[in-house]
């Protein structure tokens, strides 16, 4: 019998983590830095969650959903401490500009933002804007929360539901039943 090489090593100790429990409050504690590093594997940890613990969906999704509103919060808890040099620096660049924009935002901030949420990446300029325009900061973590428990929900609920259509696809189904032959090895104490 070989010797595993590095990477199998590897792999066998992230299947390892990766189904624990508190593998979950880890990566959502992480990804509330994804407001402020845009580089932060949180799509990816939502996705190996998922398919490691897929009995834990709803824990997955209200993880990290509430790691993006909490994230906002900070986001507008920066706001407030730059809220006077912000709004006089708009003032001076644009003011006609930000007038119709705030107003705008002040009237469909939280649904602007909330489908905003929906997409993969964190609207951190938008909630920037939400918050200076005046819209409460409680409305856009709300707003946050709301679309990204969508976009989680949608990712996980496919990612769980049909496993079986997804090892069809050419290199995305490899490593699908790849990492699902892995977690049914580790269950089994084969790793």
């Amino acid at each position: 019998m070989s010797r595993p090489t590095w990477s199998e090593r590897l792999i066998h100790r992230l299947v390892a983590g990766g189904t624990r429990r508190r593998a979950l409050a880890g990566f959502a504690a992480l990804s509330v830095g994804d407001f402020f590093i845009p580089a932060l594997p949180t799509q990816t940890a939502v996705i190996a969650l998922s398919l490691l613990q897929p009995r834990r969906a709803a824990w997955i999704i209200a993880g990290f959903s509430t790691a993006a509103a909490v994230g906002a919060l900070l986001m507008a808890a920066l706001v407030a401490g730059i809220d006077g040099y912000a709004q006089s620096m708009v003032n001076d660049f644009a003011p006609d500009a930000w007038a119709e924009a705030g107003d705008l935002l002040l009237r469909y901030g939280p649904w602007i933002v909330l489908a905003a949420s929906i997409f993969p990446t964190p609207p951190r300029l938008l909630v920037i804007t939400a918050l200076l325009a005046g819209t409460s900061s409680i409305a856009v973590a709300g707003a946050v929360f709301a679309g990204k428990a969508l976009w989680f929900g949608l990712v996980v609920t496919l990612l769980v539901t049909m496993p079986a259509r997804l090892h069809r696809v050419p290199w995305l189904g490899t490593q699908i039943r790849r990492l699902h032959e892995l977690r049914l090895a580790h269950e089994e104490g084969g790793i």
